[in-house]
């Protein structure tokens, strides 16, 4: 209503994991929920070409969808500098 653009990641269908798991009540509230933030969004950002087609077949306009995929190009890291870095950490 205010005009505020709505940014959204989606990394997974949230409703039909957790479906797989007990103790999610109200699955179909869950499932409407989540297509209504889906179709809602001003730009929708799933993390892969699958998850996008996903959500193409459950209501979301395809112009509003632009895939980001999560990782990292090792190429344009100092992999060196990384296990450095892990290690001062303790993380390595």
């Amino acid at each position: 209503r205010k005009r505020i653009p709505f940014l959204l990641e989606v990394n997974s269908p949230l409703s039909l994991e957790r479906a797989r798991e007990p103790g999610l009540r109200f699955r179909r509230v869950a499932l409407v929920l989540e297509r209504y933030t889906w179709r809602s969004a001003t730009k929708v950002f799933p993390v892969s070409r699958v998850l996008g087609d996903m959500l193409i077949r459950e209501g979301v306009d395809p112009r509003r969808i632009a895939v980001m995929p999560n990782g990292v190009n090792r190429s344009e890291f100092n992999l060196r500098e990384l296990e450095r870095a892990k290690r001062c950490l303790g993380i390595s």
